[in-house]
C-alpha cells in the first residue's frame, strides 16, 4: 500500500519534468493507475482490521471499492458514507473512468471545428471531472484531478466520518497494526523534500497520513 501511494505520488511529479510529450503521458497513465490501485489496497488493508469471518471477508473481497470502505465505516465506526457529497460522487467517478481504460471498447473522438475547414478530435470526458474516457488522452493535470479526488475521499472518510486520527489512519492504511517498526522510519509515504514544494503548489494534501520527506 505505502509503495503504491508513494508511486502515485511519484510518478505524477515525473510526468511534470519529462523531456517529451510522450513520456509525460505515460507517466501522467501509470501514476493514475497507482492511484486506483493504492485506493483498492487502502480499502483491503481497511477490510484487514475488522473482526470478520474470512468467509464473509471473501465475499466482501468482491464488492466495489466504494462498498468496501463503507463496510468498514459501518462495521467498525457506526458510520455511513454520504453519498451527496461530491467528494464521494467524484470517488465513484474516478473507478468509472479506471474500469473504461482496464475495460477498453472501440471508441468515436468528438470532431470539433477549429477554421479553414479543418477539424480536430476531442476524447469525450467524465461527467464531472473532465478526465478523457480515452487514455491517449490522459494528461498530467489528469493525473493530478485523480491524486487531489483520491486523497479528498480518504480524509473525508478517516478523520471526517470515522473520526480517526493522522497516525491511526497511517496504521490502518498501511498495514501498520500490530507490526514492529523501525525507529525513525516513515509509516507512511515516504517522499523527498523536493515533493513538499510540488504537493503544496498543487494542492495537494496528506494531513490525514503521517509522512517524511529526506533531501
Amino acid at each position: 500500500t505505502k509503495t503504491l501511494c508513494e508511486d502515485s505520488l511519484h510518478l505524477c511529479y515525473e510526468s511534470t519534468v519529462a523531456p517529451h510529450e510522450m513520456a509525460t503521458r505515460a507517466l501522467a497513465r501509470a501514476s493514475f493507475s497507482a492511484t486506483t490501485m493504492f485506493l483498492e489496497a487502502a480499502a483491503n488493508a481497511c477490510l484487514d482490521t475488522l473482526d470478520i469471518s474470512e468467509q464473509l471477508l471473501k465475499k466482501i473481497d468482491k464488492f466495489p471499492v466504494a462498498q468496501k470502505f463503507e463496510f468498514f465505516a459501518q462495521t467498525k465506526f457506526g458510520e455511513r458514507i454520504d453519498h451527496s457529497l461530491h467528494t464521494v460522487q467524484h470517488f465513484n467517478e474516478l473507478f468509472q473512468v479506471r474500469n473504461k481504460f482496464v475495460h477498453p471498447r472501440a471508441r468515436a473522438l468528438d470532431w470539433k471545428p477549429i477554421g479553414d475547414g479543418g477539424c480536430v478530435g476531442v476524447a469525450p470526458t467524465s461527467k464531472s471531472l473532465n478526465i478523457p474516457l480515452i487514455s491517449t488522452y490522459f494528461t498530467t493535470a489528469h493525473a493530478v484531478c485523480s491524486i487531489t479526488v483520491c486523497h479528498h475521499f480518504l480524509n473525508y472518510l478517516l478523520i471526517d466520518l470515522c473520526k480517526i486520527n493522522a497516525s491511526s489512519s497511517t496504521a490502518i492504511v498501511f498495514s501498520q497494526l500490530g507490526q514492529p517498526t523501525t525507529a525513525g522510519m516513515a509509516l507512511g509515504p515516504f517522499l523527498y523534500k523536493h515533493m513538499q514544494t510540488w504537493l503544496k503548489a498543487e494542492g495537494i494534501l496528506l494531513g490525514h497520513f503521517e509522512h517524511g520527506f529526506h533531501s
